[in-house]
């Protein structure tokens, strides 16, 4: 395909870091496709030692559309389905698949929607219920008319939580009443999820970010298979 002198130069530079900026309409996806190919066709990398991450499943679907139909042009016999290609969440549940005997979930888990996870919460409500400090958390800013509005209020707390990839037990006891509870209910929260064997979005992020930073073997392997990161 034709390319300008930057898109080129930008495709030919594969060995080590590099930041592309670029507005839109100013050939970005194509410069992804034919950075892929050049990989795939002129450097015979194998499709999985690539990772090709974008924002959207739409976005994602539309790099494997065009990167098929170029190599179809190149007369190449190359299975891009080994490509980990896809947002950065769907790729990631790739990964806990291939290494499920190292996660906390079990093969055959459920990832949850959004309102599967407001539903999800609102139903274990009386666990949470159990724990110190459970009404004055939900006073102030945090005030709820009923336990559907508890359960959303919840959730957006978790999520916020493991979207940092952090976690609160350094919180100590003798800390600010609702602190605590957000700490206790945060790993009861996550001790749920392992219970009925289901994921939430922000929970995708941590499993995996668990997996490679406990399990040395599964860190090790991906390091080894993926040598190539390209994230849009």
């Amino acid at each position: 395909m034709e390319l300008n002198e930057k898109q080129y130069e930008a495709v030919r530079s594969t060995e080590g870091p590099l930041l592309l900026i670029s507005g839109p309409g100013s050939g970005k996806t194509r410069t992804l496709v034919e950075r892929a190919i050049y990989l795939l066709v002129e450097k015979k990398v194998k499709p999985e030692n690539i990772f090709l991450s974008t924002f959207t499943e739409k976005s994602a679907r539309e790099l494997l559309v065009r990167i098929s139909d170029r190599i179809k042009e190149s007369n190449e016999k190359i299975n891009i389905n080994e490509m980990y290609i896809g947002t950065l969440h769907s790729i990631f549940l790739r990964l806990i698949d291939e290494y499920i005997e190292f996660s906390n979930f079990k093969e055959g888990y459920r990832v949850l929607e959004d309102m599967d996870q407001d539903f999800f919460i609102y139903s274990k409500l009386k666990y949470f219920k159990e724990l110190q400090g459970y009404n004055e958390f939900f006073t102030g800013d945090n005030f709820c008319r009923n336990a559907w509005e508890r359960a959303k209020k919840l959730k957006y707390w978790l999520n916020k939580i493991n979207e940092t990839g952090r976690t609160l037990d350094y919180i100590k006891d003798d800390s600010n009443e609702r602190v605590v509870f957000l700490r206790d209910a945060h790993k009861l929260y996550e001790n749920l999820l392992i219970e009925d064997n289901v994921l939430d979005f922000a929970s995708i992020q941590r499993e995996i970010y668990r997996m490679f930073s406990t399990k040395e073997e599964v860190l090790r392997e991906v390091q080894e298979k993926i040598e190539y990161i390209m994230i849009d």
